[in-house]
């Protein structure tokens, strides 16, 4: 190979490198932007736009699609919070957050596939 063509090459490998450091940083900074507190709720809970009487004129969705509203923990029915854990995951209450063996079973299929 010629001189020229191995510099050639790692000028192009700096230059992506560099490129992809700057992305890098960006994407971090972007990321460590605090949302302001109006932006976050709405895109959590959706907007009513409300006219001078209080009446709904038009509401948007909540970022994942759905028109739910926040509701506080202690005005949840525990009967919909014991059938909800029993559907999802009913070791809940016995492990710290993480179940292992449900990790292991998702390791094992991954690994299968």
């Amino acid at each position: 190979m010629s001189s020229r063509r191995v510099w050639g090459r790692a000028l192009r490998w700096r230059v992506a490198i560099a490129l992809g450091a700057l992305v890098i940083g960006c994407v971090a900074l972007w990321l460590a932007w605090p949302v302001p507190a109006e932006i976050a709720r709405a895109e959590a809970q959706g907007v009513t736009i409300v006219d001078r009487h209080g009446q709904p004129l038009r509401s948007t969705r909540a970022g994942d699609g759905t028109n739910a509203t926040w509701v506080p923990y202690d005005r949840i029915d525990p009967d919909v919070l014991t059938a909800f854990v029993a559907v999802e995951d009913r070791r809940f209450w016995d492990h710290a957050g993480v179940d292992p063996r449900a990790v292991g079973r998702a390791t094992l299929q991954l690994v299968r596939e």
